[in-house]
């Protein structure tokens, strides 16, 4: 019969000496299952195969979405069959706030490790490790939001990673945050999608001097309530990036300009 160059002919040497020896029956069985040379090849060809595709993946999300910024950092340590690779998410001049997670690249799977200590095992397709990367930057909108309003003083009214209402979406589930201005006379609401345009909605809220005070509504809060959002056109505001237009827009409603923006 036809064996590969790399293959000896005959059985191997420890099952040449496994008679005179007197190899049990377990043992023999252990040296039939054990592992051969031409199968450690195909695995370490494997994982190479898919070792270039999520390079190649990550490089064309880079230059696909250039905001936010896409970087990956592989590991020098690295076996014949598992290499790691941490891929960084981040705004330019905002490099404080990132996402990180770790891909683990093995034969047939691929293991990815967010910092908070899940972890999502996919398989070699392509496309499952996109829309994974897809909801990363989608997670890295509502982060980087809700490190803005910490510095500009906004508070944070609430954070939702599975957004309920609106459309549903293909990939993943979308993402929204709600923050009101240091004065209570703003209330922005933020649309997160994997995979499409951010969206961002701001509604006012009378102050106080303003309010004309029923039987049925006896407190300044409620007054408000049923007033509608409006959209703002991201696209037409000034900044190169998403961190920039948001901070704009918080720096207008700030309570010092609220009044020209009333």
């Amino acid at each position: 019969m036809p064996h590969p160059v790399t293959a000896m002919l005959g059985v191997s040497k420890r099952r040449r000496l496994a008679g005179p020896c007197g190899y049990t029956r377990a043992q023999l069985h252990e040296l039939t299952q054990s592992e051969t040379m031409l199968d450690r090849i195909v695995q370490q060809s494997r994982h190479l195969v898919v070792w270039q595709k999520t390079l190649r993946l990550i490089d064309e999300m880079a230059n696909e979405i250039p905001d936010p910024q896409i970087t990956a950092h592989t590991s020098v340590i690295n076996s014949a069959v598992e290499s790691v690779v941490k891929v960084f998410i981040s705004f330019s001049n905002y490099e404080v706030t990132r996402t990180m997670f770790t891909l683990h690249v093995k034969v047939d799977t691929i293991e990815a490790i967010c910092r908070d200590g899940r972890s999502v095992t996919m398989s070699y397709e392509s496309q499952q490790l996109r829309d994974f990367i897809l909801c990363q930057i989608s997670e890295h909108h509502i982060m980087c939001i809700q490190m803005a309003a910490k510095l500009l003083g906004w508070k944070v009214l609430s954070i939702s990673n599975h957004v309920g209402v609106g459309d549903l979406e293909s990939i993943g589930n979308a993402q929204g945050i709600m923050i009101a201005s240091p004065n209570n006379n703003r209330v922005l609401s933020i649309r997160c999608a994997p995979g499409k345009p951010v969206r961002a909605y701001v509604k006012r809220s009378p102050n106080s001097a303003e309010c004309r005070l029923t039987s049925a509504v006896q407190q300044s809060k409620w007054v408000g309530i049923n007033d509608f959002y409006q959209e703002i056109c991201l696209n037409r505001l000034e900044g190169s990036d998403f961190a920039q237009k948001i901070e704009t827009i918080m720096a207008c409603f700030m309570p010092d300009r609220s009044e020209m923006y009333a």
